[in-house]
């Protein structure tokens, strides 16, 4: 993004999920600080799932928890009807063996309001690995958003309680 470069202000509109995908996997990819509009968990559409574990351990002598999530599996609802037969069985092999290869990136909201997702952090895929888990400190008891992006251009989103 010529624009994140020279440091100036922009603004971004697409309507299409891969053009969205791809345009914030660069952004992230340069460091780039950045908010995403009209993304939210409520007004999505299902379609995939995602298998998650969360762990929150008290820390001692503090009011801080340690907050873990980990990335299982990843189910996407169905495969873009332009994969031909061949790529179709590929697809379904990948998902049976390692389904997280499908994940272009992941995002995790900390402090999700119920309404935006606004991702603290962010997970790219490059050179073909990503990371699969996240640790944070946190202090308060809310909900947390987990959104998955594949390489699709498929969105689904986890919201889960933080206690």
């Amino acid at each position: 993004m010529v624009c994140e470069k020279l440091n100036r202000r922009w603004i971004a509109c697409d309507s299409g999920r891969l053009a969205v995908a791809s345009t914030i996997k660069r952004l992230v990819s340069t460091g780039a600080d950045f908010q995403v509009l009209g993304s939210s968990p409520i007004k999505m559409k299902n379609m995939g799932n995602m298998k998650l574990t969360i762990k929150n351990e008290k820390l001692a002598l503090t009011d801080m928890n340690h907050l873990t999530i980990s990335l299982k599996k990843y189910m996407p609802k169905n495969t873009p009807e332009i994969v031909d037969e061949n790529s179709r069985e590929y697809i379904d092999e990948l998902i049976k063996k390692d389904s997280l290869q499908l994940i272009e990136y992941w995002s995790v909201d900390y402090n999700y309001d119920g309404k935006i997702h606004r991702p603290e952090a962010m997970f790219v895929k490059t050179k073909g690995k990503i990371i699969t888990f996240c640790e944070k400190l946190v202090k308060d008891e809310n909900s947390i958003s987990i959104k998955i992006v594949d390489v699709f251009g498929n969105c689904i989103y986890k919201v889960v309680k933080n206690h």
